[in-house]
């Protein structure tokens, strides 16, 4: 990992983990695999590193290796307030990460979430 993105995204982990911040974890298949396996989860980012991402929820645990990931479309309050400052508030922050296999994590923040 070393783009902006990476640097971003990293930086929104670590203010999701911050506040506490409960979000949505949506796994994706490989769109050309045959499994069609995918999961969504609730929960909030516990010991934010660089190399390991850790979500846990009720009953729920998910720990990834961001080392076989890409981050891609970070969208923070930050950048939302630079670009297109109607949108901060009305739209979630949130990450999606590719894996080197090309299994996807979508992580999001809506404002309205299962407590």
């Amino acid at each position: 990992m070393a783009s902006s993105d990476d640097s971003a995204g990293l930086a929104l982990l670590r203010k999701w983990h911050a506040t506490e911040k409960l979000i949505r974890a949506t796994f994706l298949p490989h769109p050309s695999s045959e499994n069609e396996y995918s999961f969504v989860a609730f929960g909030k980012i516990a010991d934010p590193q660089d190399a390991v991402l850790h979500v846990s929820g009720k009953d729920f645990e998910l720990v990834c290796d961001l080392r076989a990931g890409d981050f891609r479309r970070v969208i923070s309050d930050d950048l939302m307030r630079e670009h297109s400052p109607s949108l901060v508030g009305k739209e979630p922050e949130s990450i999606e990460i590719v894996f080197s296999w090309g299994e996807r994590l979508l992580l999001t923040a809506p404002s309205m979430l299962p407590s």
